[in-house]
């Protein structure tokens, strides 16, 4: 069946408006492995892609001095986020399919939980605990103009460990003193269509069906 003019122009209009935007492909995840650490005054994570085709990392100091304290005999949440950080007080970057970011927003959450077993006061303790990570990260251009350019974002989420250095304490109730925890993942990083490129498919999309309604009504009379 031959389309009516109007629907062919209209769907013309669709693809070349909606898909030829520049802008980073989203082709799918993306397979990452990552490190990061928490306390002893820093907080960081460093992510890279088998493939180089993705890259994020974020370093500060004077974070907390601990990752935490823990209560010996109970099961300790394990969870923490390790937020982004910008120019007052560290550094973050990266790059996905070639395009580059000056500055980095957003952040990765871990989640786990570990029983505490009993640790003599000033006794070592390394604990080694299973944990999953989400988050999202968005990469910014020009950030030290008026108008930052978000250029890329990604949804970051998969499984790891984390290993827990620290201490028993001298207390009632005895507790563990966990001065770091250091952190090793790997899952994906999957990229977020960027908002005005939806807007616009969705108006293209409209657009069509409006079109198509009208030549159907056409064709009836």
């Amino acid at each position: 069946m031959k389309l009516p003019g109007t629907f062919r122009v209209t769907g013309f209009f669709l693809l070349t408006c909606c898909f030829n935007i520049p802008r980073v492909r989203a082709d799918g995840p993306i397979p990452i492995t990552g490190t990061g650490y928490l306390g002893s005054d820093s907080a960081a994570f460093f992510i890279t892609s088998p493939d180089g085709s993705f890259s994020a990392s974020s370093a500060a100091k004077g974070w907390s001095s601990l990752w935490g304290i823990c209560l010996q005999g109970e099961v300790c949440d394990a969870t923490k986020v390790i937020p982004v950080q910008g120019p007052t007080n560290g550094q973050s970057g990266g790059s996905l399919n070639g395009v580059g970011a000056e500055i980095l927003r957003g952040g990765i959450t871990f989640a786990g939980s570990i029983f505490i077993p009993p640790a003599a006061p000033f006794e070592d303790v390394t604990l080694a605990v299973p944990i999953t990570f989400e988050g999202e990260l968005s990469g910014f251009q020009g950030f030290f103009t008026v108008e930052p350019t978000l250029v890329w974002s990604v949804s970051v989420s998969g499984t790891g460990n984390l290993t827990l250095l620290g201490f028993g304490a001298p207390s009632s109730p005895p507790l563990d003193v966990f001065r770091i925890g250091y952190y090793s993942y790997s899952g994906t990083a999957t990229p977020i269509p960027e908002p005005g490129t939806l807007t616009l498919f969705a108006i293209g999309a409209m657009a069509v069906a409006r079109k198509l309604r009208r030549s159907q009504r056409w064709q009836r009379k």
